[in-house]
């Protein structure tokens, strides 16, 4: 059984103030997003780490390199972990976002994809194509790599998407730097979480 860590970046100043913040715009870390970095970093420190994994945006990056310097890997860095294009609504406050693109935030978070999963906002990644693109780099990293144990920084809606319709978890909201484990079974070739209250690293 694979072990993998997955949490979502730090803060960012868009986060804190509301913005939409896609895989458009790659924003920094401010710092209260480097401390929760920092915190993180200090509650994985203990962990037999063989892998790291990021998403290419900084804000994930960087939280990735925080973690790792109690573990000194080699950070890979895949483009697929991104998050999901918000098209033109990327760079909106969220209330202006909802407002003007009412129709389409209605059946946004429907537990169930299948209502959902045309929806796109203009210019934008649709749903399916969101989690048919985090399912896939998910499956590959875990049976293309060797580990007991590999780490993967990435975006709010990469794990929201990944949780809620693979796994069957609602994680709403994904708050930065919280880590959760997820497992894969090699031999059956799918994806587990034995108990979502421990499976938390809080």
């Amino acid at each position: 059984m694979k072990k993998l860590i997955i949490f979502r970046h730090g803060e960012t100043d868009w986060n804190l103030n509301k913005i939409c913040l896609g895989s458009k715009h790659d924003i920094s870390l401010n710092k209260t997003g480097i401390a929760q970095a920092e915190d993180l970093a200090k509650r994985l420190e203990g962990e037999k780490i063989d892998l790291f994994f990021s998403s290419p945006l900084s804000r994930a990056k960087k939280t990735a390199e925080i973690v790792n310097e109690y573990h000194n890997h080699h950070i890979n860095i895949i483009d697929d972990l991104t998050e999901i294009d918000y098209g033109d609504a990327s760079g909106m406050h969220k209330s202006d976002a909802f407002e003007k693109y009412a129709d389409i935030f209605e059946n946004w978070m429907k537990k169930d994809i299948s209502v959902s999963t045309d929806l796109r906002l203009p210019n934008g990644e649709s749903k399916g194509e969101f989690f048919q693109r985090i399912s896939e780099i998910f499956h590959l990293i875990a049976t293309k790599n060797t580990f007991e144990c590999a780490v993967i920084a990435t975006h709010s809606g990469v794990i929201w998407n990944f949780f809620q319709y693979q796994l069957g978890v609602n994680l709403n909201p994904v708050q930065h730097c919280t880590a959760y484990n997820i497992y894969f079974d090699d031999e059956a070739g799918v994806f587990t979480q034995t108990n979502h209250a421990t499976s938390l690293l809080n």
